[in-house]
């Protein structure tokens, strides 16, 4: 499922902007061209900015709570998560993205902000290198992460989030599930996965949940010292 609690903004480099690109023999990652980069710095710049603002305010609104990610003192009571186990940090976050849907301000975020950038690529997380850090001076207020970088290549992102988790920052990850019948990608709409899941077939139930297990192990090692 989907809340719509919040604008989220993602920046990402290569995607976001026409350009042309030049080949970075060191890293093998590609580079913009000047004009290009001039346009990503400018986008970074605004973006970062507005969301700094909403950060500020708040926090200014919440009556004391120590960033976004733990979410106000005072929890908006009109709303609360669906699991009823939800943990006072886990409501905190809630109540803050509902403060942040209600206002005419925005979270900004960055997907794979400490993992993949212009001049990096950084499998550990504890680096804290940032493409929007570098163009702005701040992290991003919303770190995103792709769960198939985790089911396809085995990366683990534990580090990374910790770390956003520690300035404070709203974590998420997107997923887009290859088809549990054909093995084709998210693209891929033949045959009635859908369907064979409904009625519990075996194969895909079980292509499915294996996937689900891989993500809830991964979610258990998302903890900080308390």
């Amino acid at each position: 499922c989907e809340y719509d609690l919040y604008i989220k903004m993602a920046l990402k480099g290569y995607d976001a902007i026409s350009r042309d690109e030049i080949p970075n023999d060191k890293n093998n990652i590609p580079m913009t061209t000047n004009n290009s980069r001039i346009v990503l710095l400018v986008a970074a710049l605004s973006a970062c900015a507005a969301g700094l603002m909403l950060r500020q305010n708040l926090l200014a609104e919440t009556q004391g709570g120590s960033d976004l990610a733990e979410g106000p003192s005072k929890f908006v009571v009109d709303s609360l998560p669906v699991d009823s186990g939800a943990s006072a940090k886990t409501v905190g976050l809630f109540s803050s993205l509902l403060m942040a849907r209600d206002s005419d301000r925005f979270l900004f975020g960055h997907q794979n902000d400490n993992f993949l950038g212009q001049y990096f690529r950084d499998d550990v997380g504890k680096a804290g290198h940032s493409d929007v850090m570098n163009a702005t001076g701040s992290y991003p207020g919303l770190f995103g992460f792709d769960w198939l970088d985790v089911l396809e290549n085995g990366l683990d992102f534990t580090e990374h989030v910790k770390f956003a988790y520690g300035e404070g920052a709203v974590i998420e990850f997107d997923w887009k599930p290859y088809n549990p019948e054909t093995g084709g990608d998210s693209n891929d709409v033949s045959g009635k996965p859908c369907s064979k899941l409904r009625d519990g077939k075996k194969k895909e139930i079980d292509t499915y949940t294996g996937w689900m297990d891989i993500i809830a192990g991964d979610i258990r090692k998302f903890t900080d010292e308390d």
